[in-house]
């Protein structure tokens, strides 16, 4: 069996894709990998008579699907690109979606809280169900999961955002996150917190950050 690697293949676009022409071309294409996803995009490989194509369709986006759901239409004052801010609060339709904000008010981001807990500063913060998170110079980045990428960060002078952050995993996190406000189905709770002790470490800061580049 061989397997065949192809990069650079340019911007994906809905469509077929000519990959391979041969005259007497005889292959069977591995079940597991005829379909797939790449990025906002669905992907299937197929034979057709001479050719390998991969198909490209467009694929359903969590975040749109999530704007229809609280009836942005897209009309004045229902903006539904994800660039927009509907309610007007400095809040984007990226970031109520990524945070489990909702839109159309500007009140309704209560669910990340920034706490003092045993002396440590942690950060807590509603991400899509599912999310994995490793460090990243100094931060906790997440894989990209629903077309989008978290990255905690922390620094104590807001110059370089550089400091080692973990996420709290050892059984911690439960009373940290008890009381806070239920999260919408898609949605759960995880803590990070910052290196050291309030105590040795007067002041740091830590913040959220969401996007669809890593």
């Amino acid at each position: 069996m061989n397997d065949f690697v192809f990069t650079n293949l340019g911007r994906l676009e809905v469509g077929s894709h000519k990959l391979i022409t041969s005259a007497g071309i005889s292959a069977t294409l591995d079940a597991a990998t005829l379909t797939g996803t790449i990025g906002a995009f669905n992907t299937t490989l197929q034979i057709t008579g001479n050719d390998v194509e991969l198909v490209v369709s467009s694929a359903t986006i969590p975040c749109d699907s999530w704007a229809s759901a609280n009836r942005l239409t897209g009309a004045s004052g229902l903006e539904n690109g994800k660039g927009d801010d509907p309610d007007g609060n400095g809040r984007n339709n990226l970031y109520e979606f990524a945070f489990d904000g909702n839109p159309l008010s500007g009140v309704n981001d209560g669910k990340i809280a920034t706490v003092s807990s045993n002396q440590v500063l942690t950060l807590t913060l509603p991400v899509r169900t599912g999310a994995t998170f490793s460090a990243s110079s100094g931060d906790q980045l997440s894989a990209l999961i629903d077309g989008i990428y978290y990255r905690v960060e922390g620094d104590v002078n807001l110059s370089t955002f550089a400091d080692g952050i973990t996420e709290v995993t050892t059984g911690d996190e439960t009373t940290i996150q008890a009381g806070l406000p239920t999260l919408s189905t898609g949605w759960s709770y995880r803590t990070f917190r910052a290196p050291g002790t309030v105590p040795v470490v007067p002041k740091v800061f830590l913040r959220a950050k969401v996007s669809e580049t890593p």
